[in-house]
């Protein structure tokens, strides 16, 4: 069932998903954490891109970034399940110059989240997103060790969680799970939600949603950025 094939520094799926704004505070997306009401929604407020279905937007109004991830509770699946909604957004900056806050919502027709429940672990996916803009999370429990266990209450930190960021047609993978804390705020079959912080990360070629079969072409060339300076962020993943 599970989507991943990981190499090390980056993991390579194949369910097609578009990015999208963020429409937040809806059933199943982030919630507003002491801000204006006003600011509670960046339909239509991309900067660059179009707002066609199925293409990039990836300027997203700040208020996309400045949500808070739903919480919930730690409940582990027994067996494989499925989360067909899903969004998130991250503020980043790239060496380059680039600083912009980018927003992604899953496909309506494909799961943003997977559980996958084998006999020697459980792993969980998140991914959303096209060549121009995405994210991936990845969070693996494997039985034969703890220094991977997930959290057993929320909010707590995962320290083995794997995070891919796709920028302007640019890829950065937090290979070695290293440059990037990550708090887990819910952590169920019908929800799992987190916030994220990296720094540091190096651009690699190719990657996981350059390299999807579904790639609709839409990011043109490649960014010029080698190394992500910063990125903070959050990702949910629920059921309808």
């Amino acid at each position: 069932m599970s989507r991943i094939v990981r190499g090390g520094a980056f993991a390579v799926l194949s369910a097609a998903t578009i990015v999208a704004l963020a429409a937040c505070g809806s059933d199943g997306e982030p919630t507003t954490a002491s801000r204006d009401s006003s600011s509670s929604s960046t339909e239509g407020s991309s900067t660059e891109g179009t707002s066609t279905e199925g293409t990039s937007t990836e300027g997203a109004d700040d208020a996309a970034c400045e949500q808070k991830p739903r919480t919930g509770p730690v409940a582990l699946p027994t067996a494989d399940a499925d989360l067909d909604a899903g969004s998130a957004a991250f503020r980043v900056t790239l060496d380059d110059g680039t600083a912009k806050c980018v927003s992604v919502v899953g496909a309506p027709d494909d799961d943003a989240g997977e559980w996958d429940k084998e006999a020697d672990k459980i792993e969980f996916e998140f991914r959303a997103g096209d060549s121009s803009a995405g994210l991936v999370v990845t969070l693996t429990d494997r039985a034969s060790g703890a220094s991977d266990d997930l959290p057993t209450t929320v909010p707590g930190p995962y320290s083995d969680g794997f995070i891919g960021l796709q920028v302007d047609g640019g890829y950065f993978p937090d290979g070695w799970h290293d440059k990037c804390k990550l708090t887990v705020t819910a952590l169920s079959a019908d929800l799992v939600s987190g916030e994220f912080t990296c720094a540091n990360i190096d651009a690699m070629d190719g990657g996981p949603f350059t390299d999807d079969d579904d790639d609709d072409g839409t990011s043109g060339a490649p960014s010029n950025a080698k190394k992500l300076v910063s990125a903070d962020g959050w990702f949910v993943a629920s059921r309808n």
